[in-house]
């Protein structure tokens, strides 16, 4: 899964370069601390990468909801709800080359910043299917 900040030059240009990096900070934060198990790393620049295992596509739609519903807040700051847009791609089994993977999250994220903010395009990485979009089920409430 690929993450990133939608309009994240706003909050450089609002609240200088040292709050951005405190909120790039705290972002990574909650998102290890939402996904412990699994590898969490910033990509470059304010985008960032997710590797989880999920079994299902509900597992999937949760996933997406908990990053898309991350919440930073800072001492002396509003709460700032920001808006990313998410690139995921799904595959079964291992094998897998991690290059086009990657290409296919890529691809997929920007098929959601050309749709609107705050959106996720999910993509198959199967063999068979590559780069086909997969629709995910809402997640169900807790």
């Amino acid at each position: 899964m690929l993450i990133d900040f939608d309009g994240f030059k706003e909050i450089n240009d609002t609240y200088g370069h040292l709050v951005g990096d405190d909120v790039i900070r705290e972002f990574s934060r909650i998102l290890r601390a939402a996904f412990p198990d699994d590898l969490v790393g910033r990509f470059g620049g304010d985008e960032f990468i997710l590797l989880t295992e999920m079994q299902t596509l509900r597992d999937a739609s949760r996933a997406v909801s908990a990053v898309l519903g991350i919440c930073v807040r800072l001492p002396g700051l509003p709460e700032m709800r920001l808006s990313q847009s998410v690139g995921a791609v799904l595959f079964e089994g291992g094998g897998s080359d991690l290059t086009r993977l990657l290409g296919l999250a890529d691809k997929a994220l920007y098929r959601s910043k050309q749709r609107k903010k705050g959106s996720c395009t999910v993509m198959d990485g199967g063999e068979n299917s590559p780069g086909r979009e997969i629709e995910l089920p809402p997640p169900e409430s807790e």
